[in-house]
């Protein structure tokens, strides 16, 4: 297996997609929700490191219009990016929020 994350675990597979659909973004968010203060303590920053440089390659306009960058932005302050993730929130559609991934 050769993805970063795992979107559905079997008792003799490990799959990729989620019941949400096969996009990447919705694998690497589902792992990350709840989106919570807790999220800092569960995310290790190594974690968050490693995942981003997928999420950010693979978050297109499905992505932005769904509501799955607000866990990117998420893991963006996780990685040590604080600032960036900050800029990204303030430019964040609000109608991102009352998506499946918002």
């Amino acid at each position: 297996y050769e993805r970063p994350v795992v979107g559905m675990r079997w008792s003799t597979l490990a799959q990729f997609g989620t019941w949400f659909g096969g996009d990447p973004v919705f694998a690497y968010g589902i792992q990350l929700i709840p989106l919570t203060p807790y999220a800092e303590v569960r995310d290790s920053t190594a974690f968050s490191r490693a995942l981003l440089p997928f999420y950010e390659r693979d978050c297109d306009k499905v992505c932005e219009d769904e509501g799955w960058s607000i866990s990117m932005i998420g893991l963006k302050a996780a990685a040590g990016d604080r600032a960036g993730a900050w800029d990204a929130a303030l430019a964040l559609d609000e109608k991102a929020l009352d998506q499946a991934g918002g």
